[in-house]
């Protein structure tokens, strides 16, 4: 069941094309850096619990790697979902001030069995935005929820 809504909700995503493009067997690992990310990407769905940040510049297969971890969780029957950082923040921000559906959107992003946030704070991160991130983050960290987070910024700043 967890496989069949992480796939309906990929499609409603738009991602579906990029779930079926971007595997961990199509990645080309150019070069040493890539081949270690490989390796942890692999090793990250191996593991029962955890986080992973990957950050870079664009086309640089932060997306194509996380999309392949997606990939593998799901195939293990873990819930996923993918927001799209840029989109849903908006969307969410609205929410909150038109008092619209929130606490549901918002819930369901703190509770997901793992979290794909893509482009995370792309573009720049207001306060709102930096509040809207603390709220999720914090709640799956405090839960230990599988996280999978991508972006060009970097964890030094």
């Amino acid at each position: 069941m967890a496989k069949r809504r992480s796939l309906r909700r990929l499609k409603q995503s738009g991602m579906e094309v990029m779930f079926e493009r971007y595997t961990f067997d199509n990645y080309e690992a150019k070069d040493k850096y890539r081949a270690a990310l490989l390796g942890r990407a692999k090793d990250y769905v191996e593991d029962t619990k955890g986080w992973f940040y990957i950050a870079g510049t664009s086309g640089s297969g932060k997306t194509h790697i996380c999309t392949a971890i997606c990939k593998a969780f799901i195939d293990k029957g873990v819930e996923v979902y993918y927001m799209n950082w840029r989109d849903e923040s908006v969307a969410l921000k609205n929410d909150l001030i038109n008092g619209d559906s929130y606490s549901e959107k918002i819930k369901r992003l703190k509770s997901v069995e793992l979290l794909y946030i893509d482009d995370f704070f792309k573009g720049g991160a207001s306060e709102a935005d930096k509040r809207l991130a603390f709220e999720i983050l914090n709640a799956r960290y405090n839960k230990q929820l599988r996280t999978v987070v991508s972006s060009e910024v970097t964890l030094d700043g």
